[in-house]
């Protein structure tokens, strides 16, 4: 049966990075997930499992930024298992498009796994073979820039042009903290530009310095920025940061830290179902992967993912 096919999309470097920055993880609400075997070894166990309950496994490692994305738009029927980050997780997404007849399984051992810390998901194999056998899924909705699908969210401005400087060797050498240090190297000669853009159907124009667009309640790991968000409820959560001073930044993080009610008066929120970024030279992220820029035409595809939870 085309259903009983599960083919296991997976990123060699998953799982292997050491938490060298507990404090900082903490701070930012990053969960620092680590197999306690290697890898290869997981994805065999995995296998070993999901063969004694009669699915037929294919096994394919990812060896270049893209693959993920080319091996799942070849995959035609059954179930794909994604194990790596966000990054990996929205290749695959993009390699599938929306509404697809296949199901993903995120095993989520990257840096800030947002999509693993919204869905509450882990790495245990019972619990991920229970999962598939029963066919637990919930439907998610897919947003897109331009052509261009993410799960999670999307942003425009300062941390998107701190993803276009991170490398493979910096994130995996010091995970979560690479994106601080880009940060404190980058703001002191960063230029910030302000954002025009217009949501839905509206003629109004909204301006910022920095935009946030959320699928998801969280950002950057655990920080919870979009409270009340939920995955299919057919709408962006949008946040505005109208400042350029650093303090004010760090603060809000501290804020959301600390779950505080009070909003500072340089943060506007907003939801939409979809908003057009009318600068062309925006730096833009999505899933925590440098786009490039352009102008921008956001939408949302309502319950386009089906997602295997467990």
């Amino acid at each position: 049966m085309s259903s009983d096919r599960v083919t296991i999309i997976y990123n060699p470097s998953a799982g292997s990075r050491k938490n060298r920055f507990p404090l900082v993880s903490w701070f930012l609400g990053v969960s620092h997930r680590k197999l306690n075997k290697g890898l290869v070894d997981y994805v065999n166990d995995l296998t070993y499992e999901l063969e004694k309950i009669g699915r037929l496994v294919v096994i394919k490692p990812t060896k270049h930024s893209g693959h993920a994305r080319a091996i799942a738009s070849a995959v035609e029927i059954g179930i794909i298992i994604g194990i790596g980050g966000d990054g990996t997780l929205n290749e695959i997404v993009n390699g599938l498009g929306a509404n697809s007849k296949i199901s993903l399984c995120p095993i989520p051992l990257g840096t800030a796994n947002v999509l693993g810390v919204e869905l509450n998901l882990g790495h245990s194999i019972p619990k991920i073979v229970a999962s598939i056998k029963s066919g637990e899924k919930v439907l998610m909705d897919l947003g897109s820039v331009n052509d261009e699908y993410f799960l999670t969210m999307a942003s425009i401005g300062l941390d998107a042009y701190i993803t276009k400087q991170m490398t493979s060797t910096l994130k995996n050498k010091f995970g979560v903290f690479s994106y601080i240090f880009l940060a404190l190297k980058t703001l002191p000669r960063y230029t910030f530009k302000r954002v025009f853009f217009q949501m839905d159907d509206e003629d109004t124009i909204h301006e910022t310095y920095y935009l946030i667009v959320g699928n998801t309640k969280f950002y950057g790991g655990g920080l919870e920025m979009f409270e009340g968000a939920r995955i299919d409820d057919g709408y962006f959560d949008i946040c505005m940061i109208k400042s350029k001073r650093l303090i004010d930044m760090i603060m809000f993080i501290v804020g959301l830290k600390v779950k505080s009610k009070k909003l500072p008066n340089f943060i506007e929120y907003k939801r939409c179902k979809s908003l057009t970024v009318l600068n062309d030279d925006s730096h833009v992220q999505i899933d925590g992967d440098y786009l490039g820029t352009s102008k921008s035409i956001m939408t949302l595809t309502e319950k386009a993912v089906s997602v295997i939870t467990h």
